[in-house]
Parts: structure tokens; C-alpha cells; sequence
């Protein structure tokens, strides 16, 4: 082809012509998001679409996500189920049904970008913990993955037990949480290592926890009840699953 129709420079550089990352404007979607407008505007991937529903949904989603991260007592944050309280929850209204999809949808929560010198910053639903550094040095912030963090720690980095039980495995494990595996496609997206290598041992002892009173050596299978699935009822009814 001619040099007029090449897509590129002589010395490699796109052409003018070459695709432009969209970019997405937030104002329409303010009502749905709220009080979550401007930690979404930093935090998640901005996302639009033709139809509108769907557009609404996928923002109306980050505004529960955004009203759901808790702040505890000890300034470290959870994600809860429900907004009020319920007497089944555990610490903080924490249940496990939803904890995998928690951290699923949690790991495209980004960080917040690194901030100038002497720079103070907030912590809030998504921010991470800003200190005002001297002159001279600069401030990385943790930003919006400080909640998954937190929470996964919260999980199993540190004791956690309800007043009533014997065993905190009790409650932790009141329903079926794919932690491992949530963890897992959550550093596919953050590369975060040293994390994971943080949960490991907790998330190993979870496991064998699991395989200890839930599996049977005669069919080979996990046992489960279906209400424990977070199904309430299910057409397979209590039994084996994958």
C-alpha cells in the first residue's frame, strides 16, 4: 500500500488514526449512584452502553457496594449482606453466603492514584489510609482495594468469633464461600502477591476445614445442604456438589 494509507509512522509512532480509549461520562448516572458518585468516579471502571438498563444496573451495583462497605471500630472495613442488622449475621453483620461475591466483584475496585508530596488524604468507603508525609517524600495511597483487603483479611488473617459459638468455623462456615478461588481471580487482576501469600495459610486451614466435615469419601463429592448454598431451596435438593 502506499505511505499515505500506512497506519503507522516511519518510526513506529501511531498514526492520528489509530483508536482512542472512550471515555465515559458519569453525570447522567448521578442520581443512581448518590452518595457513591465521587468514589465511583475514582474507583471503578467507568462503563457504558447502548442499552439503558443495563447501564443502570452496572451503576446501580457500585452504589450498593459503595453503601454496603462498612466501616468497623477498629477503622478497617467489611462488606455486609444486608444494611440493617439481622440476628444471623456474625461481627459487624458479616454473613458468608455473599463474601465470594463480595471479593469477585470487589476486585475491580482500583486503587486510588499516587498523590503529590505533603499531600493529605481521607480515609473513607474506598479510600486508604492518608498520612501527610514530609517535605520531600511522596505518598502512595492504597485507595479503593483497601476494602477487599481489609475484608479478606477480616475473614482470614485474624480471629473472628460470634459470642455464641464454640467454633468460629461455625459461623464462617454457615454457607458455602469459594474464598480461595474469589481470592485467586481477584490477584488476576491486581497481581497483588504478597496478599495472597498473607491469606495462604488461613485459606489452606479453610479448606481442610471444609474437606474435615463436608466430604464424602463414599461418593467422592462435597456435601452441602441446598438452604447452605444460599439457595434457600433448590430443584437438586440437598446432595453432592462439584
Amino acid at each position: 500500500s502506499s505511505s499515505s494509507s500506512s497506519s503507522s509512522s516511519a518510526s513506529g509512532a501511531p498514526s492520528s488514526s489509530s483508536p482512542r480509549v472512550p471515555t465515559v461520562n458519569l453525570e447522567p448516572h448521578r442520581r443512581v449512584l448518590g452518595a457513591a458518585f465521587d468514589w465511583a468516579q475514582l474507583h471503578v471502571p467507568h462503563f457504558d452502553s447502548s442499552d439503558a438498563d443495563i447501564t443502570a444496573a452496572y451503576w446501580y451495583r457500585w452504589m450498593l457496594f459503595h453503601a454496603h462497605s462498612v466501616k468497623t471500630p477498629d477503622g478497617k472495613y467489611v462488606i455486609t449482606e444486608f444494611l440493617p442488622e439481622v440476628f444471623w449475621a456474625g461481627p459487624h453483620n458479616t454473613i458468608s453466603c455473599p463474601a465470594g461475591h463480595h471479593i469477585m466483584e470487589g476486585r475491580w475496585v482500583r486503587p486510588t492514584p499516587r498523590r503529590g508530596r505533603g499531600q493529605q488524604v481521607s480515609r473513607g468507603p474506598g479510600m486508604g489510609e492518608g498520612e501527610r508525609k514530609g517535605a520531600g517524600e511522596e505518598e502512595t495511597v492504597k485507595g479503593g482495594a483497601v476494602i477487599v483487603d481489609d475484608y479478606t483479611r477480616f475473614w482470614f488473617a485474624q480471629p473472628r468469633m460470634r459470642k455464641d459459638d464454640k467454633d468460629k468455623r461455625v459461623w464462617e462456615k454457615m454457607y458455602t464461600f469459594w474464598a480461595a478461588s474469589a481470592v485467586h481471580e481477584r490477584w488476576r487482576v491486581t497481581g497483588d502477591t504478597a496478599h495472597v501469600a498473607q491469606l495462604y495459610p488461613e485459606l489452606l486451614k479453610n479448606y481442610d476445614s471444609w474437606v474435615a466435615t463436608h466430604f464424602s469419601h463414599q461418593h467422592q463429592c462435597m456435601f452441602q445442604a441446598c438452604h447452605a448454598d444460599g439457595e434457600e431451596n433448590s430443584a437438586g435438593l440437598d446432595g453432592c456438589r462439584p
